[in-house]
């Protein structure tokens, strides 16, 4: 797919993962972008200076954002404050540069941590009530709420992609430590963990339904989740991992209400739920809205990751 004419499209935290793989997608789509980030643009708060590189652009991704980093030694109200600097006021900054600058549609990428993200017997989707409950969601949802007040008092067409968990080569965090693990061939208690279903985002399947948007803004404003078609379990999702590195994952049949357990008792109720619990995201409605699905399932894109750290 690709966008008629010469027309750029400008992408903040573009040095990111995410960021990374999307200005290869796009680039390799014939489109032109312009990246920004921390060493090209160290002030995202100055909305001359994004004004000048948004100008003449026909969208702006903002991907720049603070993620989970959390410092449990410092002060709760400055650590919401220092996620709201970055992913509310910068979001919104963004925003009306681009405005300013005459570009007509801004693609804003959230996250499902808006939902609250707890383990639920049901699929979530983009009517779920909002309860984030990390400094991380709270921004993020504030970040929503200040762009499409904004939008719809300056005529800018603003899109809030939800993500959950972002894996692909290269994915950071929890996915990093889990390739990490089995590619050294430790044993993982997770060999029972079957029932449960995660959904996650390919990070292919993210960047083709940014230029999905991109190619269809008048249809596309207002907050969406973005997800794989295809939930699956922590033992499958292992599995698929260690397939792409030409392993056998080495799994222990630990039973889940011991695993859980013992993470409760040390105090890692989060991690227990992460590891056996589940958490199903619906984006069907982004389907419906695009035209779109995902072209990569979970298990093939795992098993790229996997292929990739080999």
């Amino acid at each position: 797919m690709t966008t008629a004419g010469d027309a750029k499209f400008a992408i903040t935290g573009a040095s990111g993962f995410v960021g990374r793989q999307l200005v290869q997608h796009l680039q390799s789509r014939g489109l032109s972008t312009i990246s920004l980030d921390r060493r090209n643009t160290p002030d995202f708060s100055d909305q001359a200076v994004l004004q000048t590189h948004f100008a003449g652009c026909r969208a702006v991704i903002h991907l720049l954002g603070r993620a989970h980093i959390l410092n449990v030694k410092n002060d709760p109200a400055e650590e919401l404050a220092a996620f709201r600097r970055v992913n509310r006021d910068m979001a919104l900054a963004s925003a009306r540069a681009a405005a300013d600058a005459g570009v007509p549609h801004f693609i804003h990428v959230s996250s499902v941590a808006v939902l609250g993200a707890k383990a639920t017997a049901y699929p979530l989707c983009d009517t779920s009530p909002t309860s984030p409950s990390t400094p991380y969601g709270i921004s993020k949802l504030e970040a929503e709420d200040a762009l499409e007040e904004f939008g719809n008092h300056s005529g800018l067409r603003v899109l809030s992609l939800r993500p959950p968990l972002i894996y692909g080569p290269g994915a950071p965090g929890n996915f990093a430590r889990l390739v990490s693990a089995i590619r050294r061939g430790w044993p993982l208690p997770f060999g029972l963990v079957t029932e449960n279903r995660r959904t996650f985002v390919s990070v292919e399947n993210l960047s083709e339904a940014i230029e999905t948007a991109l190619a269809r803004p008048k249809q596309t404003s207002g907050r969406f989740i973005v997800a794989d078609s295809e939930s699956l379990s922590t033992r499958a999702t292992i599995e698929a991992i260690a397939a792409g590195m030409g392993k056998r994952a080495r799994l222990l049949p630990v039973p889940p209400s011991l695993i859980g357990g013992l993470l409760s008792t040390a105090r890692r109720t989060a991690m227990a739920q992460q590891l056996i619990g589940s958490l199903e995201f619906d984006g069907s409605r982004l389907y419906d809205a695009l035209d779109w699905r995902p072209r990569i399932s979970p298990r093939d894109g795992l098993g790229r990751m996997g292929k990739a750290s080999a």
